[in-house]
């Protein structure tokens, strides 16, 4: 009888299976945000410094157009180191934006999985619905802006040809890793819109919610966001590619 009464019946197992799954799940969710949050602030610092790189560089042209011969030669030389200082914070910066993007698109991952999981959760449709409605607000904020396609660096003043080959393999390194990037974030986005489909297709399981109508409405909303930004990435794709094929020509 004290066996019996410690022992799990395998439906209560199956229960306590999932709610610990459901709040590991969340914990998940909420790593994953902390991570986005971590990748917003350190592009947003990525972004000041190329600013602040940006106007060094800036000033020192200003500065030279009036200064004497003695004082431009060594702002000349100063120009160089500055160019190169603006080029990499530059490139820190639309690599902080690809990691940002990249990092949100694991949230959207988990949020997007766990949305659908409530077609056929355990609970009531009111319990399902709600859960479903919170992953999907969680899927469509961590969405954020697209990185943009990087530009090919003008290499016009720059007389070293030793220095222009690198700069060139810079870009390509660039193009390669943006490249890589959108092709990972079309998968994503082709995942993403089958779980958007099958929960609208699924809307009778959430029949009877308080939130039944809101929740196929913003599933509807969500996927055709997603089709927008599949076709987005595709010409983002097809730019980044122009691009790398035009430094060889």
């Amino acid at each position: 009888m004290a066996f019996r009464n410690l022992a799990l019946s395998a439906g209560g197992l199956l229960l306590l299976l999932l709610t610990l799954g459901g709040i590991a799940r969340a914990d998940d969710i909420e790593q994953l945000q902390r991570e986005v949050t971590a990748a917003e602030n350190t592009y947003k610092e990525a972004v000041k410094a190329e600013t602040r790189a940006a106007e060094s560089l800036k000033d020192n042209l200003d500065k030279q157009k009036s200064a004497p011969d003695a004082e431009k030669a060594k702002l000349k030389s100063e120009a160089v180191k500055l160019d190169e200082a603006a080029r990499k914070a530059s490139a820190a910066r639309m690599q902080a934006a690809e990691t940002l993007a990249d990092k949100r698109g694991a949230l959207r991952a988990e949020a997007s999985k766990v949305a659908e999981e409530q077609i056929n959760a355990q609970g009531d449709a009111n319990s399902r619905a709600r859960k479903a409605g919170e992953a999907l607000g969680t899927w469509s904020a961590a969405l954020g802006a697209l990185p943009g396609v990087p530009a090919r660096t003008d290499t016009s003043s720059v007389a070293d040809p030793a220095v222009c080959a690198a700069i060139k393999q810079d870009d390509k390194a660039r193009f390669n890793a943006y490249i890589t990037w959108a092709g990972g974030e079309q998968s994503r986005l082709d995942t993403e819109i089958k779980r958007a489909e099958n929960l609208i297709k699924n809307d009778a399981r959430f029949a009877g919610a308080d939130g039944h109508k809101r929740l196929m409405d913003e599933a509807k909303s969500l996927k055709s966001t997603l089709e927008s930004r599949r076709k987005d990435v595709g010409e983002l794709l097809k730019t980044a590619r122009e691009r790398l094929a035009s430094l060889d020509r």
